[in-house]
C-alpha cells in the first residue's frame, strides 16, 4: 500500500476539488464520494486531511463505516511516529485506567439523582418529612459522587479518545457543568429552609431544581452509552 506522509494527507482537505482524504489507524480513506463529507467536512465538524483516530473513538459509529470507501494508502511515519499519539498515562493512571472508574462511579449520582427527586416532591406534595428527608440525602450523596465520576470520565476521555473535543464530549461537559450548579443550588436552598415540609416559594424552587437533575443525569448516561456502544 502506499506510504502517505502528513503534509500529503493535508493536502487532502476536500476543497477546490481537491479529494477528501482521513486517516484512521494508519490507514488512509478517500470518502470524497460521500455526501456526508460535501466540501471536505463531516458534520461541519470534522475534517478531511487529518488524522482522526481519536475523533471517531468517540463518534455514534465505529471505524468499519469507512471500509465502503477505497483505502488509498498508509500513513508513513515520520520521525518517532507519534505526533497523533494519545497521551501516556503514568503506572497509576494505568492502574485506574483499567479498573474502568467512570462506567463504575457514574452510576451513583444517575440512580441518586432520580431517587432524591421522586422522594423530594413526594415529600413536599404530601408533606411528608421522612420521604422528604430521603429525598434531600439521596441528592446530596448524589452530588458527592459527582465529582469523582465527571474526574474519572475527564481522565478517561484525555488518555482513552486523545482529548478528541466531538459534539458527544461537548455536551457531556456543558451537562456536567449544568448538573453541578443545578444540584450545589437545591442542596443550598434546601440548606436554608426554616421548615422543609412549608409549602413556600423557595420549597417550591428547590423542589423544581431536584425534578431537573434526573434528566439531566440521564442524558449523560446515554451519551455515555453512545460512546461505549456505538452501534
Amino acid at each position: 500500500m502506499k506510504p502517505i506522509t502528513r503534509e500529503e494527507l493535508e493536502k487532502g482537505d476536500g476543497e477546490q476539488d481537491r479529494p477528501a482524504l482521513v486517516s484512521v489507524d494508519g490507514r488512509i480513506y478517500d470518502v470524497s464520494s460521500s455526501g456526508m463529507w460535501t466540501g471536505g467536512k463531516h458534520m461541519n465538524v470534522h475534517g478531511a486531511g487529518r488524522d482522526l483516530s481519536a475523533e471517531i473513538k468517540a463518534a455514534p459509529h465505529g471505524p468499519d463505516v469507512l471500509e465502503r470507501f477505497e483505502q488509498v494508502g498508509e500513513m508513513k511515519q515520520e520521525g518517532d511516529g507519534a505526533a497523533d499519539a494519545y497521551p501516556k498515562p503514568g503506572k497509576l493512571v494505568s492502574m485506574i485506567l483499567a479498573r474502568h472508574p467512570h462506567p463504575v462511579s457514574v452510576h451513583f449520582p444517575i440512580a441518586l439523582s432520580l431517587a432524591g427527586a421522586l422522594f423530594a416532591v413526594l415529600g413536599v406534595v404530601l408533606s411528608n418529612e421522612t420521604l422528604e428527608a430521603a429525598g434531600f440525602y439521596n441528592l446530596v450523596f448524589g452530588a458527592v459522587m459527582s465529582p469523582p465520576a465527571i474526574g474519572a470520565g475527564l481522565l478517561s476521555w484525555w488518555y482513552n479518545y486523545g482529548g478528541a473535543w466531538t459534539p458527544i464530549f461537548r455536551k457531556k461537559i456543558v451537562l456536567s457543568v449544568l448538573y453541578l450548579i443545578v444540584a450545589g443550588s437545591a442542596i443550598a436552598i434546601r440548606l436554608a429552609l426554616p421548615e422543609a415540609g412549608d409549602a413556600i416559594p423557595w420549597n417550591w424552587v428547590y423542589v423544581a431544581l431536584a425534578a431537573v437533575l434526573p434528566p439531566v443525569a440521564v442524558s449523560l448516561g446515554f451519551l455515555g452509552g453512545k460512546i461505549t456502544f456505538p452501534s
